[in-house]
């Protein structure tokens, strides 16, 4: 008798691609480190933008209150009042937000008018000019003194930031401060005019 003996290969299925709990986790895995990223790269740009805008902010307020700094220190008489400047004078006041230096000249009949604009800054929520270590509730104190204090508060993408810068007269002028009927001192919590007359103007 022949035996024959019959070889039965046995083939091993082998497994190709992913199953569909593979890939949604995969997708979710993504999504949350793309979520991750994003969150990074966008904290990262609004943290540079807000630098950027304080520095250009700081900046500007440097330059604003340098502009005074020039315009004042070689001042001839500043006054918080109008007073007996002669024929010409200028003013340094905040129009709206806008901080602005105002030539005024005497025409022919006598009367100020107005000569040239020129803005010195721009953004200002506040300008107030006080003395140096004096306390402007006290109506007896004399305001006597060659040295000013200058505050601007500015505002940038609805942030307010106060600047401050002290100014020394440097032709050994005093500030002549508000008086009322009785020769009291009569100083506002805010002082945002200031007159003066320049040597060379």
């Amino acid at each position: 008798m022949i035996w024959r003996v019959v070889l039965v290969k046995v083939h091993k299925r082998t497994r190709k691609g992913l199953t569909l709990i593979e890939v949604i986790l995969t997708i979710a895995i993504m999504t949350i480190i793309g979520q991750a990223l994003y969150s990074i790269y966008h904290v990262g740009t609004k943290s540079f933008e807000i630098n950027r805008d304080m520095g250009f902010t700081q900046q500007d307020a440097r330059l604003i209150l340098e502009n005074l700094n020039n315009e004042m220190r070689t001042a001839k008489e500043v006054s918080t009042d109008i007073i007996d400047f002669g024929n010409k004078y200028s003013s340094i006041v905040k129009d709206g937000n806008v901080l602005k230096k105002i030539s005024y000249v005497m025409n022919e009949s006598g009367d100020f008018v107005e000569d040239s604009t020129k803005i010195l800054g721009t953004n200002i929520n506040m300008l107030n000019f006080k003395p140096i270590d004096q306390n402007p509730e006290d109506i007896n104190i004399e305001y006597i003194t060659d040295m000013i204090s200058v505050e601007i508060v500015t505002n940038e993408e609805n942030v307010s930031r106060s600047y401050t810068m002290d100014i020394r007269l440097e032709n050994g002028n005093i500030i002549k401060y508000s008086t009322n009927e009785l020769g009291e001192y009569n100083l506002p919590e805010t002082i945002d005019r200031i007159y003066y007359t320049k040597y060379d103007e």
